[in-house]
């Protein structure tokens, strides 16, 4: 508004059309981690075989690519659909201010003291109920379609390398769109979020501005103890909270597709059901269980926040470990066997190579996850155990904005080097040039 010499801005982004285009920028890299082991995984001898067949493009996406990603596809699915619900940051953001609420929103109302009585503890357990339900019907359509786990191989004992698709006329649409989507979601925010820090208080974009540019707010962060302990909370808690969601994310795809015993459904089914249930009731639910356990001294620690955690973002890694343990051939692990390999061979030198891409995607995204997590960050910070996403919150919140995103490009700079370091992980397997 202020740039354009407006007096009214021409979008509303504190608005639900606002609320839904912000989110959506946000969600694309999540559903691009589900999906894109997969498509990795996928063996080129299936189209080579439908081309040799005469089938077209059309039909080949129909009769071959999307039957074989459906997992991945579905997961993918289920993610969005139940985040949607259940994501606090943006709506409390961007809508919070304006009173528009939403599921996430309103439980962390209802939540908080208001007007001198009580929470509203019933009520948010009466949501929690809702969204099991919904849950159950996810999981049961889940399961459904990848009953029958071996139509959805694609890994063998036969080798074969990734092969790259020529888009031909469609490269020019592809490529505009990749780079609409990289101005609207990457350069914009974080070009405003590197000005509004540098400027000395809430200003646009202007020639008059850059004599007045100054680093006065990251350099208060370096002298803020309070952000150095939260920083440090932050690094350790993110870290131990995916090494451990990822290796259990691992163990229970073994043993649900590669198990024999009655209790793989039930381990499957309880590994998802998290997934309906908002942050802040698990949060809360823990502080009941800590508080009452008052012998295990977690409650007030980063190691409550580790915890819930784990049980918020195992449902997601678990599907995406799900996702591609299916696409491997059981053969291949036989083959392990009859030369003398034990279980935890097989899975050291032949599962895991092949599931690291998917894995480490998973690792990277529970990590930046926790990183920016707050509905159940504010429940559970204490003195000792706030995080980044807490403090740049208390700043924005707090009439702070050019402190909190002088916050919010460091947490940028941060997550930057982990994805390149995912990206080097995930390019380890060369692909074949397209014929």
């Amino acid at each position: 508004k202020i740039t354009l010499g407006l007096d009214q801005g021409p979008l509303n982004i504190y608005s639900l059309g606002g609320m839904v285009f912000v989110e959506t920028l946000a969600l694309v890299p999540s559903v691009y981690l589900i999906l894109s082991s997969a498509f990795r995984n996928m063996d080129p001898a299936l189209e080579e075989a439908a081309m040799t067949s005469g089938a077209r493009w059309p039909q080949m996406i129909r009769r071959i690519f999307l039957p074989m990603l459906s997992p991945a596809l579905l997961a993918a699915a289920a993610y969005l659909l139940i985040v949607g619900f259940l994501v606090f940051d943006v709506p409390g953001t961007l809508g919070l201010p304006v009173g528009i609420f939403v599921v996430s929103s309103r439980i962390v109302y209802l939540a908080t003291d208001q007007s001198g009585g009580t929470a509203a503890y019933g009520q948010i357990a009466a949501i929690g109920v809702t969204f099991l339900v919904l849950l159950l019907g996810l999981a049961w359509s889940y399961r459904r379609l990848t009953a029958q786990a071996s139509r959805f191989v694609t890994i063998t004992g036969k080798g074969f390398r990734p092969r790259e698709l020529r888009l031909g006329a469609l490269k020019p649409l592809a490529l505009g769109l990749v780079v609409l989507y990289f101005l609207l979601a990457v350069v914009a925010p974080l070009g405003l979020l590197v000005w509004t820090s540098l400027t000395p208080y809430l200003a646009p974009v202007s020639w008059d501005m850059l004599p007045k540019l100054t680093l006065d707010h990251h350099v208060a962060l370096l002298d803020d103890r309070r952000m150095g302990a939260a920083s440090w909370t932050s690094i350790w808690v993110s870290g131990l909270s995916a090494t451990i969601v990822t290796t259990l994310s691992l163990l229970i795809a073994w043993a649900v597709l590669r198990g024999k015993g009655r209790g793989r459904n039930l381990i499957d089914s309880l590994s998802f059901m998290p997934l309906a249930i908002p942050g802040t009731m698990i949060g809360m639910a823990l502080i009941y269980v800590y508080l009452t356990l008052s012998f295990i001294p977690v409650y007030g620690t980063a190691w409550i926040m580790v915890i819930a955690y784990v049980t918020v973002y195992l449902s997601f890694t678990s599907r995406t470990a799900n996702a591609t343990l299916i696409q491997l051939h059981p053969e291949l692990e036989e083959a392990a066997r009859t030369c003398g390999g034990t279980p935890a061979y097989t899975i050291r030198r032949i599962v895991l190579p092949l599931m690291l891409p998917a894995l480490a995607g998973a690792w990277i995204w529970v990590v930046a996850h926790v990183m920016r997590e707050l509905s159940t960050a504010l429940l559970l910070q204490g003195d000792d155990n706030a995080t980044v996403a807490v403090r740049l919150f208390s700043y924005w919140s707090g009439g702070q904005p050019n402190k909190a995103a002088a916050v919010g490009v460091w947490l940028v700079v941060a997550m930057t080097l982990v994805t390149i370091a995912w990206q080097w992980l995930s390019a380890r397997r060369p692909t074949a040039p397209a014929n």
